[in-house]
């Protein structure tokens, strides 16, 4: 205390935890240890002293407007943000909550930070590195597009254009589909605390009064906060009557399901023709290719909601684009089929060797398993399906756990499509056809997961599968990109505090 202020220094080390803010982990940008440091430097002063000081006035950020910009903004920078990130970031998108890019002086502003997430491959999101197959609709920059906006942050961001001169996003710049059809369930659905991971199938009718062919489905979740993913079976109108007999027998709409729809059986089962999950975008089949749907036919939509606090009404939609006339007489008067055959590796993550309690334990994950979904035996017959054991599978090196899986391929077909799937734990994801052999190619590689951008791949180039041909998934799993309440082995499960190592690859017949 000197002359009627009164200086303080503190500093003390808390567990971001403790207040659920951490630790923080975003793929391919930043992650935090659990552990911060706090330090707070006050001055006090005694009021009845003297009058208190005047409050600090808010300062806007300074937007530099020079005409003679070195940055070249007007021609270089605005194009690449207008093409790459209006998109997302206008006005009313969904990325407007997190930055909103409606002019050139909301860029100027934050010329820094722009560098650093396109330096850093962070944004705009595309998690697929160079070493696959070549996809359509790449959000990816190009080397020379990242050098523009770093020279423009590194020269101070300036702009040579007014501030508020507006940066548009181009018609089209986001794969969008023909909503010819449009559909939801028969009411909306609300969870209860019972289920905190709550897996739904509801019945999604198109009713379809001829033979169509669908070219494009799009999910859309309703109540984004709560909605996890959606796995999309097509049924046979020979379903029907069982599907509606689940959904009465159950408090509605629609009844409890985990991993498959639990309708039909070995001589007619729902296939699945789509996987949403947060950064999904309309699925867009390769020209010439469709999935027939006849009269009668529907749609089961498994849908996961993970609620922690809140409980809201979801109704979620499922939009279809029909093959129109032309299409069809192009094609000879029918498309050819698109297939999905789902391919999936065991998740095996085990506690650290500094981790102890009784969830630690495999045997009790299993029996949560098993009360939560009604079987606890799917990992062991994962294991058992790709002729791994639990000893080599559930290894952790460094935190790191890995799994993988070989696929023989039944038959020829061209692939056209490929997506992959995790959860949190999540770190690397790769495909590859035929590995080991001099054939070697890769579908799909993923070096930093994202559960947030989850994307369908569309190849510019089929690939041809022959019988004899592997297709081999790889996972990878990190502990250390989740903060679990209780130390815990993960395991494959549906729930968001389980693992997946999930694909699906899209065929077509070969081109003749």
């Amino acid at each position: 205390i000197s002359g009627g202020e009164l200086t303080a220094h503190m500093n003390a080390v808390v567990k971001s935890s403790t207040y659920d803010i951490g630790p923080i982990t975003i793929s391919g940008l930043v992650s935090t240890s659990d552990d911060v440091t706090l330090t707070l430097d006050m001055v006090a002063v005694d009021v009845a002293a003297g009058e208190p000081p005047a409050a600090p006035t808010a300062v806007d950020q300074q937007v530099l407007h020079d005409p003679n910009a070195p940055g070249d903004f007007a021609a270089g920078v605005m194009p690449i943000l207008a093409d790459n990130c209006a998109s997302c970031h206008n006005a009313g998108g969904v990325g407007a909550g997190t930055w909103a890019l409606d002019t050139a002086g909301d860029a100027a502003q934050v010329a820094e930070g722009i560098a650093i997430v396109t330096g850093s491959a962070y944004m705009p999101p595309w998690p697929a590195s160079d070493l696959g197959v070549v996809f359509h609709d790449s959000w990816k920059l190009s080397e020379s597009e990242l050098d523009t906006l770093a020279g423009w942050a590194a020269t101070g961001g300036a702009i040579d254009v007014p501030a508020d001169t507006p940066i548009l996003a181009p018609d089209n710049s986001i794969n969008s589909i023909e909503h010819d059809v449009e559909m939801t369930a028969s009411a909306p659905y609300a969870g209860t605390e019972a289920l905190l991971d709550d897996y739904r199938c509801q019945i999604f009718d198109p009713q379809l009064d001829s033979p169509s062919w669908v070219v494009g489905m799009e999910f859309t979740p309703d109540q984004v906060t709560v909605v996890h993913h959606s796995v999309d079976y097509h049924a046979p109108a020979s379903l029907r009557a069982a599907a509606e007999a689940a959904d009465a027998a159950d408090a509605g709409p629609g009844w409890t399901c985990y991993g498959l729809t639990g309708i039909g059986d070995r001589g007619a089962q729902p296939e699945q023709i789509m996987a949403w999950a947060p950064g999904q975008q309309p699925e867009v089949m390769s020209p010439g290719t469709g999935i027939l749907f006849e009269p009668g036919d529907f749609v089961i939509a498994q849908i996961h909601r993970h609620y922690e606090h809140d409980f809201p009404l979801d109704r979620s939609q499922l939009s279809f684009d029909l093959a129109s006339p032309d299409q069809l007489a192009a094609a000879g008067g029918a498309l050819a089929p698109i297939t999905h055959h789902v391919l999936i590796a065991p998740a095996e993550i085990p506690c650290t060797p500094d981790q102890s309690g009784p969830m630690c334990d495999r045997n009790n994950v299993l029996a949560r398993l098993d009360r939560e979904f009604g079987d606890g035996s799917g990992p062991d017959q994962i294991l058992k399906a790709c002729g791994k054991t639990l000893a080599e599978t559930a290894v952790l090196v460094d935190g790191v756990a890995r799994g993988s899986c070989d696929t023989p391929v039944p038959g020829s077909a061209e692939i056209v499509s490929v997506f992959g799937h995790m959860h949190e734990f999540g770190e690397t994801f790769r495909m590859t056809l035929n590995p080991g052999r001099p054939d070697e190619q890769i579908l799909l590689d993923i070096p930093n997961w994202s559960f947030d951008w989850q994307f369908n791949y569309r190849l510019e180039t089929p690939v041809l599968i022959n019988k004899g041909d592997v297709v081999r998934i790889e996972c990878s799993w990190n502990r250390a990109l989740v903060q679990q309440t209780e130390p815990a082995y993960v395991t494959w499960s549906d729930g968001t505090r389980d693992e997946m190592c999930y694909s699906v690859v899209a065929t077509r017949p070969p081109e003749r």
